[in-house]
């Protein structure tokens, strides 16, 4: 049986894309889901290692989500991801 990982490689190898499209939204209007301290438990090691995986296959990555990160600021990983991603496609 082939793995969700090992299927998405596969499909990856027969149609190359120039970027993936990462969309989750961790926040509402008024601010994130979770708190600061869960936020980086639950979701920033673990998008770390996505965008990680991803940028070693050569991939830009665009993080897409709605309403106010500006609490999650302090989360470098975050920043990266938004800014050098939107910057390098710029160029």
């Amino acid at each position: 049986m082939t793995t969700p990982r090992e299927s998405l490689i596969a499909a990856l190898e027969r149609r190359p894309l120039p970027g993936m499209v990462l969309c989750s939204d961790y926040c509402f209007n008024t601010g994130p889901f979770l708190s600061p301290l869960q936020f980086s438990e639950f979701i920033a090691p673990y998008l770390a290692r996505q965008v990680q995986a991803f940028r070693d296959m050569g991939y830009y990555v665009i993080k897409h989500t709605d309403g106010n990160i500006l609490p999650l600021e302090r989360y470098e990983l975050v920043w990266r991801i938004w800014q050098e991603e939107g910057v390098r496609r710029a160029q």
